[in-house]
């Protein structure tokens, strides 16, 4: 199931933090990153052009799936807000996420 995960974080937190915790802190988000990204977990991931956070598209087996990964992000405590949407679909566009739809040669149905 796709969701739509939001991401702010709390940059007062951070500034608070040691330079080497959070150093530390980046490096086993950039680890867990690679990892949901080669599982096909994590299929895009943007920074807000405001700062403060990243919006990213995601793909779990459940609710639960998509709970137990965003509470081991090393970030999760720096996470001032969550927001969830699961995706479906669109009608005209039933291959959106399907890596290989547009190689395929998919078009969307003529209107």
């Amino acid at each position: 199931m796709l969701f739509l995960i939001e991401l702010d974080t709390d940059s007062g937190a951070i500034a608070q933090t040691p330079a080497a915790d959070i150093q530390s802190l980046v490096k086993k988000e950039w680890d867990w990153g690679l990892g949901a990204y080669r599982q096909g977990k994590m299929l895009r991931i943007y920074f807000k052009a405001s700062g403060g956070g990243a919006v990213g598209i995601f793909d779990f087996a459940s609710h639960d799936e998509l709970h137990q990964a965003m509470r081991a992000l090393p970030f999760f405590r720096y996470f001032s807000k969550i927001n969830v949407t699961p995706l479906v679909g669109h009608p005209l566009y039933p291959h959106f996420g399907a890596p290989d739809a547009i190689a395929a040669g998919y078009e969307p149905p003529k209107t």
